[in-house]
């Protein structure tokens, strides 16, 4: 029943936003002018003429408000840029886990608000531990950016040296203004992370 109910409220949007809105309005009101400007004995010079100054004012209102409304809507406003890792280190300044995160970008002219609700991040089979997080909630500034990380993983005796160690990222959450989180955002990344013959990171990249 979810997956029809959201069928129809995308046709329903597609429909007022794409079909009415860019196509519909811009044809009726010049096909308009020109039918008033027929019934008044118009010659078909002034008809013409109107109709296209009518064509061309609506087209561009159309274009004001769409622009109007990307501005002020915060849907897309919030995009996955990079993914994050980070080296856990012993006291002897070895590499024993990484830390796996992602990057963030508000591309509003006014502040994001996002909480994290889920988070999975695994490499080479091994996953970190299930600790609640201290910080879900994060505000981004106008055209700023923001990331948040999962918890270490610990890659202890596991032979590395010279290999690519292929792993996952998932993340799922809300954003919108401050205190009007209605957006909701899903991340899924594979990582793949290329260590040095002396056990240290060398490359990390990110597929879809």
């Amino acid at each position: 029943m979810a997956k029809v109910s959201n069928f129809f409220k995308e046709l329903l949007r597609l429909l007022s936003e794409e079909f009415i809105r860019t196509w519909l309005f811009p044809a009726a009101t010049t096909v308009g002018v020109g039918v008033i400007g027929w019934f008044e004995s118009l010659p078909w010079f002034y008809i013409l003429l109107g109709s296209g100054v009518m064509f061309a004012a609506a087209t561009t209102g159309v274009l004001r408000f769409s622009e109007w409304r990307f501005r002020v809507t915060t849907k897309d406003k919030l995009s996955f840029q990079n993914i994050r890792i980070a080296r856990i280190l012993s006291e002897q300044g070895q590499v024993t886990g990484v830390r796996l995160g992602l990057q963030v970008h508000n591309q509003a002219l006014y502040p994001i608000e996002f909480e994290r609700i889920e988070m999975q991040t695994s490499l080479n089979g091994l996953y970190p531990n299930k600790i609640p997080y201290q910080n879900n909630v994060a505000v981004i500034p106008p055209n700023g950016w923001g990331f948040f990380d999962d918890h270490g993983i610990d890659l202890g005796q596991t032979d590395r040296a010279g290999k690519i160690f292929e792993g996952s990222l998932y993340a799922r959450l809300v954003y919108g203004r401050p205190n009007k989180l209605d957006r909701e955002m899903e991340i899924k990344k594979k990582i793949f992370v290329k260590f040095s013959v002396q056990g240290d990171i060398e490359v990390c990249e990110w597929a879809d």
